[in-house]
């Protein structure tokens, strides 16, 4: 039995101003987003992590999650402590790990998207003030064939 239920999944095209976005202040510009009604949100305790290179990857449901690991960096999420579960027991981390939005390289970790989140069916309504997750490739590609307006650009 799954984890995780998805309820609902929409597309969202990125605008501002009622124009497609294609720059954000100078940074690339993104086409929209794949937006996700569950039933729960996922919680980092129910994943466990494989080490990749450098890199944490774990995946529930489709769900994904991935670090950055940076041995002897102390700001990562502004030096917090995370625990991260692995199949030899839980392991914690202080500083050290980073969850950005792009990495350099992710050619050591399964292929994975970005989607926005939520488990509230307002928000879904509303179409913002969602949260950031990642999903696999293969489940963002089966998800994006469910939406009836589809994005212009390649995933």
């Amino acid at each position: 039995m799954a984890k995780y239920r998805i309820l609902d999944v929409q597309w969202k095209k990125a605008e501002i101003y009622g124009m497609p976005c294609t720059l954000i202040a100078g940074h690339r510009g993104y086409s929209g987003s794949l937006q996700l009604l569950l039933d729960k949100r996922p919680l980092l305790e129910d994943f466990t992590f494989k080490k990749y290179g450098n890199m944490f990857f774990a995946e529930v449901d489709g769900f994904v999650r991935v670090f950055l690991h940076e041995p002897g960096t102390t700001k990562g999420f502004a030096g917090s402590e995370w625990i991260l579960n692995f199949e030899d027991g839980p392991k914690t981390f202080k500083g050290c790990l980073w969850e950005p939005t792009e990495f350099n390289d992710t050619s050591k970790v399964p292929e994975y998207r970005a989607v926005s989140i939520t488990d509230d069916k307002e928000v879904m309504k509303r179409g913002h003030t969602f949260g950031a997750g990642y999903v696999t490739k293969e489940l963002y590609d089966e998800l994006l064939e469910k939406v009836e307006e589809k994005p212009n650009s390649s995933t």
